[in-house]
């Protein structure tokens, strides 16, 4: 068997029961909630680059603290916000978490945690999500973070984001 299949679907199975751990039980979800919670503690805005689970529970904290946070940029990467499974679990209505001014999602094609575009057809909120799919992640996981912080547009997505930051 192909090596980077085997890898893809280890990187699949480990994702999915993160997921669906932090999406199903409420002390895992309260406790890592509470994380992103204490770091969101400091003053003035922030730019937020967040990556396959970690775009799951931004969301769900952005959402839940309801503009007290920032966000002058929300970039997610290798983000499985697109699966139907996890946006059912998400508060509704779907919308743009208040105090996040733009949100920018990158993903590469065959990352099989990433397989679906945060675009209107799945998420019609405005201000729009702005989508690429043109990362070529060129590790040997195309859902590898490594590989996402490498791509061009997505360097310059934060180096823009935190040079309005100062």
């Amino acid at each position: 068997m192909d090596q980077s299949v085997l890898l893809g679907d280890i990187t699949l199975q480990q994702a999915t029961a993160e997921v669906h751990a932090y999406l199903n039980h409420p002390a895992v979800s309260e406790a890592v909630d509470a994380i992103l919670i204490a770091a969101f503690g400091g003053e003035g805005p922030c730019v937020i680059v967040a990556h396959s689970l970690g775009t799951v529970v931004t969301y769900r904290v952005l959402t839940a603290l309801a503009g007290a946070v920032d966000v002058r940029a929300l970039i997610t990467l290798g983000s499985p916000l697109g699966l139907n499974a996890i946006r059912r679990k998400l508060p509704t209505p779907l919308a743009m978490p208040r105090g996040v001014a733009k949100w920018k999602n990158a993903y590469d094609d065959r990352d099989v945690v990433a397989l679906l575009p945060l675009d209107q057809t799945r998420w019609d909120i405005q201000p729009s999500i702005e989508n690429f799919n043109g990362v070529s992640n060129g590790t040997d996981n195309a859902h590898s973070i490594s590989g996402y912080l490498n791509d061009r547009r997505v360097g310059r997505w934060v180096a823009d984001a935190l040079a309005r930051q100062a």
